[in-house]
């Protein structure tokens, strides 16, 4: 069906009432209406704006939520009060994501976060830190910036007497990635790109 919004096309899967779990990939632009009751949801290279993730968070039975390669984009990620009240697992990698923002209460029974190549997040949400079930924290390819916080949250647990809380760190480097490249042709001016 045709919208009236930015996006070209609806996709309309909340008719689906018995689907627990889906994975969306390479279809953008596009507005999807999701299965009240799915339990995991996988997106990849589907394009959409944060202002939308919204519509996820307010899926009451969702526990497994994994964003892969610019399934949003944008650079701001911000979270509303009562979004993603049953979710357990989320994944983020391969984001464009420099700020995200949350309050506890979005993470009140989350046991596990990974984030991959996401070198632009300089910040995980501090309130992780006051999250009881948090059981493992995973960052890959991460600037150092996200591992400090990351450690902050750790021991903001330990001091609350999670001393169970898993960190894994691979690959971080010592600052968020800028890649800037000097392009020259034949007799023109050089031309600087970043990302």
């Amino acid at each position: 069906r045709g919208s009236s919004s930015s996006r070209n096309w609806i996709l309309v899967l909340d008719g689906l009432s018995r689907l627990e779990s889906l994975k969306v990939r390479n279809i953008a632009p596009l507005e999807i209406k999701f299965p009240l009751y799915l339990k995991k949801l996988t997106l990849s290279c589907t394009r959409m704006p944060w202002t939308e993730i919204s519509t996820i968070g307010e899926l009451s039975s969702l526990e497994v939520l994994k964003l892969r390669h610019e399934a949003f984009v944008g650079e701001k990620w911000e979270m509303k009060a009562g979004e993603f009240l049953n979710l357990r697992f989320l994944e983020l990698s391969s984001l464009g994501l420099r700020s995200w923002t949350a309050a506890s209460d979005n993470f009140s029974r989350l046991e596990k976060l990974v984030l991959h190549q996401c070198g632009k997040l300089k910040q995980v949400p501090s309130c992780l830190g006051e999250c009881s079930n948090l059981e493992m924290i995973k960052l890959k390819r991460c600037c150092k910036a996200a591992v400090t916080s990351v450690k902050q949250i750790q021991q903001e647990q330990m001091d609350a007497g999670n001393d169970d809380l898993k960190v894994i760190l691979e690959d971080n480097w010592d600052f968020p990635i800028e890649l800037t490249l000097l392009i020259t042709c034949g007799n023109c001016e050089p031309i600087h790109v970043s990302s």
